[in-house]
């Protein structure tokens, strides 16, 4: 609204586009001059949503046009501030089941966190949690110019290896004992790395492996 007969319409957070409502009595035309060296004229007072590029203070004006009165031509005008929005939250990621990790935003002078059944809630920054499932974070980041940041985090819980291992020892009284070690652990996926490493320089991935120490 030109006449700002509303609260907050001065404002407007990228990429939000603000609503001008024409509220003139009378008029032919309609010509809008939105600050940014864009024009439009009308010939109705229905709203217009106008998207504004770049942040900045935009004087926006609204003239009326009707050449059958005496006064012809009248205007109004407002400013009008735009803003970038700064806050941002942190890029999804992944961590090992029961370790902690701290959840990371910036660009604001508040913050709200919360998980979808709000079982987890913070006012922190920073906050940590150790998820035990996979789960979705969302957090509102709100900037000391009154524009707010939504936005999600999911982080993937990878379920901790239970690692077992059987070893034997065969010695005789002529030589070195020899061990043999076979892999006896449960849950490996394809993808997954395993090696022997037997602490004297010695590594080998194979499920069963026989060694001796010199």
């Amino acid at each position: 609204s030109v006449a700002l007969d509303m609260p907050g319409l001065s404002r407007v957070c990228l990429p939000d586009k603000i609503v001008f409502q024409n509220k003139s009595s009378g008029g032919e035309s309609f010509e809008w001059l939105f600050g940014d060296g864009t024009k439009t004229v009308k010939t109705d007072t229905n709203r217009i949503v106008y998207a504004y590029a770049a942040p900045g203070r935009y004087k926006v004006w609204l003239k009326a046009v009707d050449k059958g009165t005496c006064k012809v031509k009248d205007s109004v005008s407002v400013l009008v501030d735009v803003f970038d929005v700064d806050g941002s939250a942190q890029e999804n990621d992944a961590l090992c089941a029961g370790d902690a990790y701290s959840l990371q935003a910036s660009g604001g002078i508040r913050y709200e966190w919360w998980t979808a059944d709000n079982s987890f809630q913070s006012t922190q920054q920073n906050p940590t949690v150790i998820p035990s499932v996979d789960t979705e974070y969302y957090v509102q980041i709100t900037e000391d110019n009154g524009c707010f940041v939504n936005d999600t985090v999911s982080l993937k819980v990878t379920p901790r290896i239970d690692v077992s291992f059987e070893l034997t020892k065969r010695s005789d009284c002529f030589s070195t004992p020899e061990f043999t070690v076979t892999n006896t652990t449960c849950q490996l996926l394809l993808t997954d790395l395993m090696f022997f490493d037997f602490g004297d320089g010695t590594t080998d991935d194979q499920t069963q492996v026989t060694h001796r120490y010199k």
